[in-house]
């Protein structure tokens, strides 16, 4: 049962909901990288929804075959959390770090358009997200980063590297 930000089990302790899903997330570090991999016979290896998607299923106890690949569907869904205002498509230059917390969902925009509506509009340029990772707290960042495979590496490189993010943090029930 959720409440507040507190995952409550049926022991009697809580969890931050935010920590149990990097936790979760964590498992998955060195998992090697391929597009659409969900670690199904299938598609064996992860990529970065694929790494979102089975974190959340074991957080939640829930099926991620539910939730959607259309970035924009996703967020709306609030499945993976609802938009942090201030944070909610922001220049990379201009990010507080202080605001981020454990947890939160990070999408990386670029103004490449795909087969999606845009995540948001920035001074007037539409931005669509290319990659998706968990703020894992103390700047830092975790992925299955293309090409590669699972890491957590500096959220400062990631700011460094991108022109912009969306951010979404957990609701406070499911």
């Amino acid at each position: 049962m959720l409440v507040g930000n507190l995952l409550f089990n049926p022991l009697g302790y809580s969890k931050d909901i935010g920590k149990e899903f990097v936790e979760n997330a964590r498992k998955y570090l060195g998992v090697n990288y391929e597009w659409g991999g969900r670690l199904t016979a299938t598609n064996p290896k992860i990529d970065c929804l694929g790494l979102l998607f089975l974190a959340y299923s074991e957080t939640f106890d829930f099926n991620w075959e539910e939730l959607s690949v259309y970035p924009n569907k996703l967020v709306k869904s609030g499945k993976l959390g609802d938009p942090i205002k201030g944070l909610d498509g922001i220049l990379c230059e201009n990010v507080d770090i202080t605001k981020l917390k454990g947890g939160d969902i990070i999408y990386l925009l670029s103004t490449n358009e795909i087969n999606d509506e845009p995540l948001t509009n920035i001074e007037g340029i539409n931005y669509w997200p290319w990659h998706t990772g968990i703020y894992s707290g103390e700047n830092l960042f975790l992925e299955a980063r293309p090409g590669l495979k699972v890491i957590e590496r500096s959220f400062d490189e990631v700011l460094e590297e991108n022109i912009a993010i969306f951010v979404t943090r957990f609701k406070d029930s499911h």
